[in-house]
This record gives C-alpha cells, structure tokens and sequence, in this order.
C-alpha cells in the first residue's frame, strides 16, 4: 500500500514562519507607542518650540517705542508654539512700569503718533472680535493706542484707526498709557 505522504509541509512552515514575523513586529509597533523614542535612548523633541518670552516682549517695544527703562510687569503669549503656519491667532498681553520721568517722556513722545488719542480708548474697540478687554477700563488720564491691519499679499501689513475700523482687517494693536498707575498695558491680536 502506498503511505500517505504530507506534501504541504513547507505551507505549514511558511505560515508559522509568518505568523512569527507578524507577531514581532506588532509586538515591536505596540512598544514603540508604549514607550516611544526615549525607550531607544534618543531624546523627543516638539515639532515646534516654544517662542521665548523675550522675543514677543521685543515685539511690543520695538512696535510701540516702549523705553528701555521701562520694567516688564507680567506677558502673556497665547499660543506659545507655533504650529504648521506659525502663531496662528496670536494674542499677546503685556504690562510695562514707567517711572515718573520715563511716563512723561513717553507720553509726550507719543501723543502726537498716529494711532495715539487721549483716553478713552475708542468704542469701536470693544466690537472688535475677541475685544482687548485685558486693557484697564477704569484708566481716566493718559493715551490710548488703537490701530488695526490689513495684510496686503507681498507687503506688511497697512495700518488703519480703530475709528472706524476696515470692514475686514487681520489684527490689532491697542494699549492704554494710564498715567495715574504709571503703566502702560498692552494687547496685540492677529486673527491669521
């Protein structure tokens, strides 16, 4: 009689082999998740690091001529990290502290810029979408600042008074000089 002879023997270790292979790398993949890059010795990075402090501080100063001298009391960034397109929808709040003499110099250096106008600041202002409603209210004696921006493709941006204000316009910059606290608040908003 004839013995029956396996022929599929090397199927059988094709698959096993497979099912193994597969099995390594899924165990492979799941650790990885688990334990990601750190787990083979190389440190994380985020895609996009955090801007300094500083570099947005320098922005308001440099924008509004705020003096050197003047003490940078609290800054505030949000978003702190740029995404695919960079800040998108940055909001920056900062508050300076100007002496006597800087105040006086800095109110009489401004107070003839456009975008300067004795308070308060104009009412158009609060309409404004996501309104600057960080800037002191109850400021009776100094400057207010208020100055939106249209981007134009290829340019900077054109700036426009707050009253009133372009149809359509891509940020804003408004701050209020409060002489009688001796301080100088302010926010910039880009809706880009």
């Amino acid at each position: 009689m004839s013995e029956a002879r396996n022929d599929h023997g090397w199927l059988t270790g094709v698959l096993v082999a497979g099912c193994g292979c597969l099995a390594v790398l899924f165990l492979g993949g799941a650790f990885f998740l688990v334990f990601g890059f750190s787990a083979l010795g190389r440190t994380t990075y985020p895609a996009f690091p955090a801007t300094p402090p500083m570099v947005d501080e320098q922005t308001v100063r440099a924008e509004l001529h705020v003096p050197p001298a003047a003490t940078l009391v609290s800054l505030t960034s949000n978003p702190g990290a740029g995404g695919t397109f960079g800040r998108e929808g940055l909001r920056i709040v900062a508050t300076f502290e100007l002496g006597p003499a800087e105040l006086a110099s800095y109110q009489a250096s401004r107070a003839t810029r456009p975008g300067w106008a004795p308070l308060p600041l104009p009412s158009e202002a609060a309409d404004f979408r996501m309104p600057p409603v960080e800037l002191p209210a109850s400021a009776e004696r100094g400057l207010a600042f208020c100055q939106t921006g249209v981007w134009a493709t290829g340019t900077t941006f054109t700036p426009h008074p707050c009253a009133p204000p372009p149809a359509r316009f891509d940020q804003y910059r408004a701050a209020v000089l409060d002489e009688d606290a001796g301080r100088l608040t302010v926010v910039f908003k880009n809706y880009y």
